[in-house]
């Protein structure tokens, strides 16, 4: 065997060496980046999740009340935004026709969809897919939420103009049908929270990010 085949062989196992590394650092580097997503992910579906847990009760004790108005449904949006990650959209209930307020309402629900999307391809379990689907559902809430609120904002507007009992106002506005796709709503939240806490989603979730 002469030099040149020893140090072509060196060099070639340089190179092998080197690609290897940079293989290894590329992997840890991935598994860093994914391990910091999966933690602000966890962050801010725990927050969500505390703030639906806290409030749940006082959302749905008038979800079989279909015919009266929900004169408190601003009070429930501000408790379902009532954190770090929902507060700069808390304020759209009562300016709901700020187009710039509405803008950034519009952006942080974009967001929340993505998220969801997001928890369910960053983590490899049903775990995911749950906590996807309560992220999602939460975000639609808010939508019917800021919607009916508008048309209680109209109800009141127009009564001040003429003085008619409320449930012609309801009928004209829409507000009976407005009301029932609410309460729908409501349920389907619910019903994602209840199969998120069967299933153990958040600790699931928390013991794969741990590996």
């Amino acid at each position: 065997m002469n030099w040149e085949m020893i140090l072509s062989g060196v060099t070639a196992a340089t190179a092998i060496l080197g690609i290897w590394l940079t293989w290894v650092q590329i992997r840890k580097s991935n598994k860093q980046a994914l391990f910091e997503k999966r933690i602000k992910y966890i962050i801010i579906v725990s927050g969500l999740i505390k703030l639906y847990k806290n409030n749940r009760e006082g959302i749905l004790k008038d979800i079989d009340d279909k015919k009266s108005p929900d004169f408190s449904n601003d009070s429930k949006f501000r408790e379902l935004t009532n954190n770090t990650y929902l507060s700069t959209v808390s304020n759209v209930i009562q300016h709901p026709k700020d187009d710039s307020i509405r803008k950034n309402f519009l952006t942080a629900l974009e967001d929340m969809e993505k998220l969801s999307w997001k928890i369910k391809l960053s983590f490899r379990c049903k775990a995911s897919i749950l906590t996807g689907d309560f992220v999602y559902q939460y975000q639609k809430t808010l939508r019917e939420m800021y919607g009916y609120q508008i048309v209680l904002n109209k109800i009141d507007e127009c009564n001040k103009k003429e003085d008619r009992k409320l449930e012609e106002w309801q009928e004209k506005t829409g507000e009976t049908e407005h009301i029932k796709k609410l309460w729908n709503q409501y349920g389907e939240l619910e019903n994602a929270y209840n199969k998120l806490v069967k299933n153990k989603s958040m600790e699931k979730l928390n013991k794969q990010t741990k590996i």
